[in-house]
């Protein structure tokens, strides 16, 4: 892009200003915007052009600022190490408004998602990764804002495993997702509980719940419970867990300990339990949850939780899609419109 000249540049400047007392004085007599949002609106207009063709030893930032604006900017040598897609573990919590979507690419090339959020954001997302086949598909339990993304997964993908709780469908959602999976061909069909084993992938998976043996009436707590470990790295995926399906892990004296919790239930006071932070020790979590949701969620008494234990948290509603990637030993945040995932 050339550079404006002095003469330029005051042109520009003018006629700016002239925008803006057109904004502000012209559509209040019209009966058209207040004051402050005709600022925010000039404050977009003066935004600056996103760099496209940064090149950054430490990777980049992608960030929307206090005004608005997208920027990108290079991580600095006092950043991070960056650490490389091809050779890391990478997990993606996809904002996928009010409910739960997770992607997972392994460092052997394995991709695994749980839940899918209820409309089309988790396809939209791996059709931008460029994402042809799911090796493994995971539905914790069956409410829409969990599986209600399922049936576009796969009508646009090729699906391997299909795993599943053993809580029987009641939702219309289920039911029809039910029928899509007995009509795939090729598909093997899984019931994940506590004697499950994921063959053929890398890493370490460990279901912690369903229990076979201790089945809850409430499909929530009867969530499949995931805990991955890459090296020194966990992580724990917890569905819509609740009070009684914690209480459970932690009194079979499961290993639930993890760096990084996706907290159960979107940050629902049902979920969160003191006596389960303790048992599972995270450093961050995780609150994945639409921004204006019927439900308040999360609620004042799991953030306090949070808060108290000194556990970093990282929000979808306001960091948009969530990446971590790690190599077992360093791990590295980045978010869609955050330079920092944890202001």
């Amino acid at each position: 892009m050339k550079k404006l000249n002095k003469k330029g540049s005051f042109t520009v400047i003018a006629v700016l200003l002239v925008i803006i007392v057109v904004l502000v004085f012209i559509y209040p007599l019209k009966g058209g915007k207040d004051i402050e949002q005709v600022t925010d609106k000039f404050k977009k207009l003066s935004c600056p052009d996103v760099p496209l063709n940064l090149t950054c030893d430490y990777g980049i930032n992608v960030f929307e600022d206090d005004r608005g604006c997208v920027n990108a900017e290079c991580k600095t040598k006092d950043s991070p190490e960056f650490l490389s897609e091809l050779t890391s573990l990478q997990v993606f919590f996809v904002d996928v408004g009010q409910g739960d979507g997770i992607y997972i690419e392994t460092p052997n090339d394995n991709h695994i998602i749980i839940d899918t959020g209820k409309g089309d954001a988790m396809m939209d997302f791996l059709v931008m990764r460029g994402i042809d086949k799911i090796d493994w598909l995971i539905a914790t339990h069956p409410d829409a804002d969990h599986i209600g993304g399922m049936d576009e997964i796969f009508d646009q993908f090729v699906v391997l495993n299909y795993v599943e709780t053993n809580f029987s469908c009641d939702t219309q959602t289920c039911i029809a997702l039910d029928r899509i999976v007995d009509d795939e061909e090729g598909i093997i069909r899984h019931v994940g509980d506590a004697t499950f084993e994921f063959e053929g992938l890398d890493l370490d998976w460990k279901i912690l719940n369903p229990n076979p043996e201790l089945a809850f009436d409430d499909k929530n707590d009867q969530s499949i419970v995931i805990r991955l470990d890459y090296k020194d790295v966990e992580f724990l995926f917890t569905g819509d867990c609740g009070k009684d399906c914690e209480d459970m892990i932690v009194r079979l004296d499961k290993d639930a300990s993890a760096d990084i919790l996706k907290v159960g239930h979107h940050g629902s006071s049902s979920a969160t339990t003191v006596s389960f932070l303790i048992r599972v020790n995270p450093a961050f979590a995780v609150l994945s949850y639409g921004e204006t949701n019927q439900y308040g969620h999360p609620h004042k008494e799991v953030i306090d939780r949070l808060v108290a234990n000194d556990i970093k948290i990282v929000r979808t509603a306001s960091a948009g899609n969530i990446e971590v990637r790690t190599d077992g030993t360093k791990v590295e945040w980045f978010c869609d419109k955050k330079g920092d995932c944890f202001q």
